[in-house]
């Protein structure tokens, strides 16, 4: 199903729900609906770009091309949420900031996120720093850090950027829903 893709902007984060296996743990275990988040980016041309990390690592994507890759069923379509004060130049920044991140995916990463989401949140938040810019990110971590990095925001206050997941972005009071 497509999305009224006018509502749009640069920065706006893109949700997408479950469609395979791993789409399906990875809500389940983040207690969400969706299971990937990544960063709009509208060009001159007013072409629908996103900055996303995925198994294959970092890439820039037209947004129908994402959308016919993930393989929605009838019922699902992506969610667009925007950050509360975000400027256009802000925006923009935060979204190019995503590009400087380590290319590949985190795999080791991911498997530790799962562990601590399902039994340590409490314990092992406090444990891990804020920013470490050596790892390679997940989805929702480069999200986070290349708000946080470039314009200040933090979008999950009391949750570190390396575990947070689609589930706590869509739960943070700083975000609101456009569609």
């Amino acid at each position: 199903m497509k999305t009224n893709n006018r509502n749009i902007r640069t920065g706006d984060l893109i949700f997408f729900p479950p469609t395979g296996i791993v789409g399906k743990i990875i809500s389940i275990v983040t207690w969400s609906k969706y299971c990937h988040v990544a960063l709009a980016v509208v060009d001159d041309k007013g072409e629908i770009w996103l900055r996303e990390y995925r198994e294959f690592g970092c890439r820039e994507v037209l947004l129908d091309v994402a959308e016919y890759e993930w393989g929605f069923k009838k019922d699902q379509h992506i969610d667009i949420y925007r950050c509360y004060g975000m400027g256009k130049y802000a925006a923009e920044f935060a979204a190019e900031k995503m590009l400087s991140f380590p290319k590949d995916y985190g795999y080791f990463h991911f498997l530790w996120i799962a562990f601590y989401m399902l039994f340590w949140r409490k314990i092992t938040k406090h444990f891990v720093k804020k920013e470490c810019d050596k790892h390679t990110p997940t989805c929702s971590e480069a999200v986070c850090r290349s708000f946080r990095e470039t314009v200040g925001i933090d979008l999950i206050p009391g949750i570190p950027d390396r575990l947070t997941s689609p589930g706590d972005l869509i739960r943070a009071k700083k975000l609101y829903q456009v569609n």
